[in-house]
């Protein structure tokens, strides 16, 4: 509740608190957007289902199959957790890939899985070995925007192409048909090249961007000249995805080591990432059916724009929880943490459905935030952003002295009258009916709360003397 005069010789018997708002419908709108929190809700599984596989957090509607039955949406997002790596390691389903990471932004990251070819000192190849990425379903996507084709070596090119398509590594690049090439990459390199390398920076490592809506590939790695001007400090090239940024190119440190090593490191420390999306329809499609659409309440659809079909669910702006699972998305109660207090020190936040508004004290004006806005700034009347104060006498001359043909309405604390200032400018105006305390209190915290929104058809006249 807010501070209100308690001294009986300053009580009055009837009080004209005043609403200036011009004659249009307004709602208070806030601009916080809550964070997804999609693994760390309460409702992250379906009840009675394993949350956690590992280190791995297993959100719906990804399942863990064993302890809870029907954990996830279908088949294709059922995890399997093999306990018998310490700790537990999670698979696709029957896909045998390891799964890193589920993240609340609808990607996973998965092991890699590397082509690469030796070469002994006279050119001759000692092991090749080739890559491919099978489809994991309709709902999986290889990222185009998170993963970049790579190629390590200093006498190599690769190239790549989706399954299903020309196979492009078993043919001379020159005979490759064009509508069948989807990337490849070429990484060459001296010695001298190869000193202070942290990145991948197209000497000794080449990278580049993969297609749109791309689900499978295949890709093996091959020489220009069998390695044998490189092969004292270059043996092998190699092939595979890459998250972006996530590898550390070592140099010759990288290059002069067995093929295994690099290979483990790879597999360590570079993962591929995958986009996953509900269903093979966009929103309006997915909409259109009642058992089949995956959003729950307090959610948005939003149409996946990775190349293939699918969509996603997220929590509206000021919900949290899981939007996949009943009861759906719930308000956050932006005031409850008092260390990440939306509003000012001077303010008193108050949660709304979706949102909140932060209330200033008597004498201060503003919304009262923190970010991008004025906060509480105290009345002051020679300052322009300050409230216009008027006298009872103008506010009785506004509504032909409150005139009941005036009237618009009746609230709970007042009665609302249409009136016409000086400047022509027409308002609403409500005027305090109640004389007990308690409810006169409601009535300014009312006047308060409405003071704060910022509208350009709002303009607030309070009037600060109390009349008798």
């Amino acid at each position: 509740m807010l501070p209100f005069p308690t001294n009986s010789s300053t009580l009055p018997c009837s009080i004209l608190l005043a609403l200036a708002i011009l004659m249009a419908a307004t709602t208070s709108n806030s601009s916080y957007t809550a964070p997804t929190t999609m693994l760390t809700a309460p409702n992250t599984t379906k009840p009675g289902c394993q949350r956690k596989c590992g280190n791995l957090t297993v959100p719906y509607p990804f399942g863990i199959i064993g302890l809870g039955s029907h954990c996830s949406l279908t088949e294709s997002y059922d995890i399997i957790c093999d306990t018998s790596f310490h700790p537990p390691k999670a698979f696709l389903n029957n896909h045998k890939i390891e799964i890193f990471e589920i993240t609340e932004t609808h990607q996973m990251r998965i092991e890699n899985n590397m082509s690469y070819a030796c070469y002994d000192p006279q050119g001759a190849v000692t092991k090749k070995v080739a890559a491919e990425f099978q489809p994991l379903g309709p709902s999986y996507t290889l990222s185009a925007d998170a993963n970049r084709f790579t190629v390590v070596g200093c006498d190599d090119y690769a190239l790549f192409s989706e399954l299903g398509t020309t196979n492009l590594f078993q043919i001379r690049a020159t005979t490759v048909k064009p509508t069948t090439l989807i990337g490849g990459c070429i990484a060459l390199c001296s010695e001298d090249d190869l000193q202070d390398m942290k990145a991948c920076p197209g000497l000794g490592c080449c990278q580049t961007s993969l297609p749109k809506g791309l689900k499978s590939f295949s890709l093996s790695v091959t020489t220009l000249n069998n390695h044998t001007e490189v092969s004292d400090f270059d043996k092998c090239g190699y092939a595979f995805l890459a998250e972006k940024d996530s590898l550390k190119f070592s140099g010759a440190a990288d290059l002069k080591v067995e093929a295994s090593v690099f290979e483990a490191k790879i597999k360590k420390e570079v993962p591929v990432v995958i986009e996953w999306t509900v269903g093979t329809e966009n929103c309006s499609q997915a909409q259109l059916s009642s058992s089949g659409y995956a959003c729950q309440q307090n959610t948005k659809c939003v149409d996946f724009d990775g190349g293939t079909a699918g969509y996603r669910c997220q929590c509206l702006p000021g919900y949290e929880g899981n939007p996949y699972l009943s009861p759906g998305c719930t308000d956050i109660d932006e005031c409850a943490d008092p260390n990440n207090n939306p509003c000012v020190t001077a303010a008193t936040c108050n949660n709304t459905v979706g949102g909140y508004t932060c209330i200033c004290p008597i004498g201060q004006l503003g919304d009262g935030k923190k970010t991008n806005s004025s906060g509480c700034i105290p009345i002051d009347s020679r300052s322009q952003s300050a409230t216009k104060f008027g006298l009872a006498a103008e506010l009785e001359k506004a509504t032909d002295s409150f005139n009941e043909d005036r009237i618009l309405g009746q609230g709970g604390q007042g009665t609302v009258y249409k009136g016409m200032l000086s400047d022509g400018k027409i308002v609403a105006i409500k005027k305090s009916k109640i004389v007990d305390q308690n409810q006169l209190e409601e009535f300014i915290n009312e006047v308060v709360i409405l003071s704060q929104i910022n509208h350009r058809n709002i303009d607030v006249v309070w009037k600060q003397r109390f009349l008798f």
